[in-house]
């Protein structure tokens, strides 16, 4: 009930990846997780009542807020739990407002700082579980294989 909510809000927030297929992108990601080297993955922070990602836009920072399983960028494919965090949400806008100032949406790169790379510093900073390596293991491997050519 309404005790419980309050008790959970005052006490720290469950934290979650949000792991969507990009669109399109079914078989290559098949081929690509049989391969050992993850999938094409866009992923989002869910902290509170929203979920957190970062993405290429011309003007501002790059990161933006959603409902938990809503981005347009692909098919959700699963909920991946962290933990939960310590801090409150004043602590957490806090955070956001430090990393909107790096996170500049022209600085997005798909290979060396995509929505990947913004989830597992925003979930290291929430103080939960690391993100798993594999949710930017193509990337990084498409950035290693591209430091080769």
């Amino acid at each position: 009930g309404f005790a419980e909510e309050l008790c959970q809000v005052i006490m720290g927030s469950d934290v979650a990846l949000s792991i969507y297929e990009l669109h399109g992108t079914a078989a290559v990601t098949a081929l690509t997780e049989l391969a050992g080297l993850g999938g094409a993955f866009h992923v989002g922070v869910q902290v509170y009542w929203l979920e957190w990602s970062f993405g290429w836009c011309e003007d501002g920072s790059g990161i933006q807020a959603m409902h938990f399983g809503t981005s347009s960028l692909g098919r959700f494919r699963q909920r991946l739990p962290l933990g939960q965090t310590p801090l409150a949400p004043e602590e957490v806008l806090t955070i956001l407002r430090d990393m909107r100032n790096s996170w500049d949406g022209q600085s997005y790169d798909l290979l060396r700082r995509n929505c990947a790379h913004f989830s597992i510093e925003f979930v290291r900073r929430l103080r939960v579980e690391e993100a798993p390596e594999w949710i930017n293991a193509l990337a990084t491997t498409g950035g290693q294989m591209a430091q080769w050519l």
